[in-house]
């Protein structure tokens, strides 16, 4: 009789190591598991706040087109002569340089369109800071001066790389 309780404990130490082994493994499973759906969760919340500021850029442009407020870009045609804009309405007459896309950024009261690259926003909501640049690029469109293709590119960088949001519209001229 001793010999089956000296291999029984033996197969009970085995049996222990393999639960102890499974626990493991389903507990990792479980806790990766939960990481990636709150990196997930993060993500979509971050990418819809970037499509909100995305639209919310797209918006006030379409409000400064309607009011024709104060539009700040200077072109330099191949004849050396500046002209610089200061309503939005004079943005039909003016081609962008060679590239075809003028860049500009929204005033902090998004009542103002100025050249330039991009402005930054934080938003400091929650546990985290998230820091996002927004960009207005502005195209002329298949009928110049009838029509500019409108962009919004907000971006942002996290844990996982950088990512942006994109929204894109045609506004046509009103006085045509």
């Amino acid at each position: 009789m001793s010999t089956k309780n000296s291999s029984q404990s033996g197969q009970s130490l085995i049996e222990l190591i393999i639960v102890i082994m499974l626990g493991v493994l389903i507990v990792g499973a479980l806790t990766f598991a939960t990481i990636a759906s709150l990196r997930n969760s993060q993500l979509a919340k971050t990418q819809s706040q970037a499509t909100k500021l995305a639209q919310e850029g797209l918006e006030a442009v379409r409000r400064i087109r309607d009011a024709d407020k104060r539009v700040t870009y200077t072109y330099v045609p191949s004849s050396g002569t500046s002209t610089t804009t200061d309503e939005f309405s004079d943005l039909w007459s003016v081609p962008c340089p060679s590239t075809g896309k003028c860049y500009f950024i929204l005033s902090s009261s998004n009542t103002v369109l100025q050249e330039g690259g991009s402005s930054s926003y934080e938003d400091i909501s929650g546990r985290f800071t998230r820091r996002f640049t927004r960009q207005v690029i502005i195209e002329d469109g298949k009928s110049t001066g009838v029509e500019k293709l409108v962009t919004v590119l907000v971006k942002w960088t996290d844990f996982a790389g950088e990512h942006e949001s994109k929204v894109t519209t045609i506004l046509r001229n009103r006085d045509l």
